[in-house]
């Protein structure tokens, strides 16, 4: 049986009193837990932004860059059914030579050096470009045969070499003076391809070995008292 317990109520404890009821054995609990039990609630995932109420604002178009004068740029594109590709130099051309092997090498004040090949009807053809120095080439050789050549600069110190039949640099020499002239000064039956190289600090004509990357030269004559600024070898 289940009894109501009746009595007054101390002040104050008439609201903690009410909703209680009495259960065998003493057991009290809240009118608020009465019922079945709490069932956990499923959980929901919400991969939205909870502070973020309404709609999702568009993303904000990125800016387009623009290229300065971008309008000349587009005026001054060809617009005609065909037309042609120019391979010349961006700089001045100081220095053309032709050699056996029906290559023409040009190079410029800006250190560029170009190979072309003349094709058998006479038109020149565009094989090459080398960024060979970091200024102006001061001097080129090609030899006799036509099949190597060299290029100095003033501006770096640099004496480069190149196999002109696969036009391709086949030697870097890091010199100590500055080159102002080179030529081919070796024999047609010699093994070994030497340059000879005037500088602008004396009048010595350095000997190098073109294959080796040594600085290091194999004779300096002192043959004029200024610097020697154009060297020809006649080979024999």
């Amino acid at each position: 049986k289940i009894c109501t317990l009746m009595g007054r109520t101390a002040p104050g404890e008439e609201g903690e009193a009410q909703g209680k009821r009495a259960h065998p054995g003493g057991a009290q609990e809240d009118e608020d837990d009465a019922g079945p039990p709490n069932l956990p609630v499923p959980a929901v995932e919400d991969s939205s932004d909870d502070d973020v109420a309404g709609p999702m604002l568009p993303p904000k178009p990125k800016k387009r860059k623009v290229l300065e004068h971008q309008q000349l740029y587009l005026k001054n594109l060809p617009s005609a059914a065909m037309y042609e590709r120019s391979f010349m130099h961006i700089g001045e051309v100081t220095h053309v030579r032709f050699t056996r092997t029906n290559f023409l090498v040009t190079a410029s004040n800006d250190g560029h050096i170009k190979f072309w090949k003349k094709k058998a009807k006479g038109e020149i053809e565009f094989v090459k470009r080398f960024y060979a120095h970091l200024g102006p080439v001061s001097a080129i050789a090609v030899t006799e045969d036509g099949m190597w050549l060299a290029t100095v600069s003033a501006k770096d110190k640099v004496c480069n070499v190149f196999d002109v039949l696969n036009f391709d640099m086949v030697n870097r020499i890091q010199l100590e003076v500055s080159p102002i002239s080179v030529e081919f000064a070796h024999k047609r039956s010699s093994s070994k391809i030497v340059l000879a190289i005037g500088v602008q600090e004396d009048g010595a004509v350095h000997f190098l070995e073109a294959k080796s990357p040594s600085p290091k030269p194999l004779k300096s004559p002192a043959l004029h008292r200024s610097p020697v600024t154009s060297i020809k070898y006649h080979a024999q």
